[in-house]
């Protein structure tokens, strides 16, 4: 989850599902001490992330995301200038999303040779 999308409503939501969320902690300074700050009012799915997040293998979980999901949506940005949706609805987004997903899982297979580019892509080949 990216930090922008942080709140009560959606860690509830995603607790309740049996969802454990990994998104990295606020970077602040100047906090008070744990031992100091008052947490109460936040409710426990934000106390269950927070504990969650600064323990050592939810670092380890958190760190496995940048190889896998921010390579690909910075490849998909950068190559296929993929940077606004120039689409209205969540539905159309999804599709406009996901072709992009398609054709980005399509010149990963050309490169690492698992489609050869003479031939064309398997479902165009006669």
């Amino acid at each position: 989850m990216d930090g922008a999308y942080r709140n009560l409503k959606v860690f509830s939501a995603l607790e309740s599902q049996g969802i454990r969320v990994f998104s990295p902690l606020p970077a602040r300074k100047n906090l008070l001490p744990q031992e100091e700050r008052s947490r109460g009012r936040r409710g426990d799915p934000i106390n269950a992330w927070r504990a969650r997040m600064q323990a050592p293998a939810g670092k380890r979980t958190y760190a496995q995301r940048a190889p896998t999901a921010e390579l690909r949506n910075a490849q998909v940005k950068e190559r296929q200038g993929l940077r606004r949706l120039h689409v209205r609805g969540r539905k159309r987004a999804e599709a406009a999303w996901l072709l992009s997903l398609v054709a980005h899982n399509l010149l990963l297979a050309i490169a690492q040779g698992w489609l050869d580019e003479s031939e064309g892509p398997f479902f165009l080949t006669p």
